[in-house]
């Protein structure tokens, strides 16, 4: 979707190889979010994992459940982008 290999996605979102602007541009646009939201997400300093929502089990399962039926290597890094995105973005971002 956004003109690159699974393996130069992957340098991507290991930060082994920055992006260049039209890239992030691109990968918004396929996400349906603004590049600004890419950028502020990339500039933020990787987080240790955290460990779930206490009210999340149910919904965790789901999820986990749902993401490990999805075969395409692509829309699985899709969901977790967004899922990132979502993560990182205030309230106010998400529109809640």
């Amino acid at each position: 979707m956004i003109g690159v290999t699974g393996a130069q996605l992957h340098r991507y979102e290991t930060g082994t190889t920055p992006m260049a602007h039209n890239r992030v541009i691109a990968l918004a646009a396929a996400l349906g979010v603004s590049s600004a939201t890419l950028s502020e997400a990339r500039e933020q300093p990787p987080q240790e994992p955290a460990m779930p929502h206490p009210d999340a089990g149910d919904e965790l399962l789901a999820l986990v459940e749902v993401f490990s039926r999805i075969t395409d290597a692509k829309n699985r890094s899709a969901v977790v982008a967004i899922a990132r995105i979502l993560a990182t973005a205030s309230p106010s971002d998400r529109g809640t």
